[in-house]
C-alpha cells in the first residue's frame, strides 16, 4: 500500500503537515535518527520495516531516502513543504541556535563538518536549494504523485485534501510551531541533563561512523547524500 512521504526540510511547516494528515485520518511517524545507521549500511529492510508502521511520514531520515521509498513501494504521494529560503534560515537560526551538540543527521545531510547547521548559512541554504531543485525535478512529469505546497503564505486544506481525495476537514488548519511557541517547557536542570545525554550519544556515533569511513561522510561540501535505489 503506498505511503504519503513529505519530501519538505525541517521548519517549512512540516508539523503543520503531520497534524493536517493526522486530522485526516493516517497514522504519521515523525523523525527517526535512529535510522541513520542503517541506511549508511545499507540494511534497508530495518527501514522499512519502520515505515511500514505508519501511512505517512515527515521529517528526517525520510527526506532524504524519497526515491529509495519510491523504487520500493507503488503507489505514493510526496509532499514537498516549501519556504522561502531567507524566511526558512531564519527559523533554522532560531530553532538550531547554539551552542547545541552536533547531530549526526546533520552531518550526513549537511556534509560532514557543517552539522551546525545554524552557524553554517551558504552550505545550508545550498543544501536546502539544491534538495527543493532535485524534487521538483524527480517529480516534474508526476502530478498525480506529487503536491507543493508553502502552508507558510496559507496552503492548506485545499490543496492536500484535493490531492488525497479527502473532504474538507470541518477543523481548521493546524499551523504549529510558530517561532517556537509549541515548544515544551522544561526546568533548566532537564534541559541540562538532556543536553549532556545527546552530546555524548551523537559524540559517540559520530566516532563510529568516522572509524567505519562511511562514504557518504567523505562526500564533496555542498552536496546531497546519495542513495541506491537499486539496492
Amino acid at each position: 500500500m503506498g505511503k504519503i512521504i513529505c519530501v519538505g526540510f525541517q521548519k517549512t511547516g512540516t508539523t503543520s503537515l503531520k497534524k493536517a494528515l493526522q486530522i485526516l485520518g493516517y497514522k504519521v511517524g515523525g523523525n527517526k535518527p535512529s535510522l541513520l545507521l542503517p541506511i549508511l549500511q545499507n540494511r534497508w529492510k530495518k527501514v522499512n520495516r519502520k515505515l511500514s508502521k505508519f501511512d505517512a511520514v515527515e521529517d528526517n531520515p525520510w527526506t532524504i531516502i524519497y526515491k529509495k521509498i519510491d523504487h520500493s513501494i507503488s503507489g505514493c504521494k510526496f509532499i514537498l513543504t516549501y519556504r522561502d529560503p531567507e524566511s526558512w534560515f531564519r527559523s533554522v537560526e532560531r530553532y538550531f541556535k547554539l551552542p547545541r551538540p552536533i547531530s549526526p543527521m546533520h552531518e550526513w545531510i549537511y556534509g560532514k563538518g557543517m552539522g551546525q547547521i545554524a552557524a553554517e548559512k551558504d552550505n545550508t541554504l545550498a543544501i536546502y536549494n539544491k534538495h527543493i531543485q532535485n524534487v521538483r525535478e524527480y517529480f516534474k512529469n508526476r502530478p498525480n504523485d506529487f503536491l507543493e505546497i508553502d502552508i507558510i503564505n496559507g496552503d492548506g486544506w485545499e490543496k492536500i485534501s484535493r490531492f488525497l481525495n479527502k473532504n474538507i476537514p470541518k477543523d481548521s488548519f493546524p499551523h504549529r510551531n510558530k517561532t517556537g511557541k509549541h515548544k515544551k517547557k522544561r526546568s533548566k536542570i532537564h534541559k541540562f541533563f538532556r543536553k549532556i545525554k545527546k552530546h555524548i550519544h551523537y559524540s559517540a556515533l559520530l566516532f563510529f561512523i568516522n572509524i567505519m569511513g562511511y562514504k557518504d561522510f567523505k562526500r564533496k561540501t555542498g552536496t546531497l547524500p546519495k542513495i541506491d535505489t537499486k539496492n
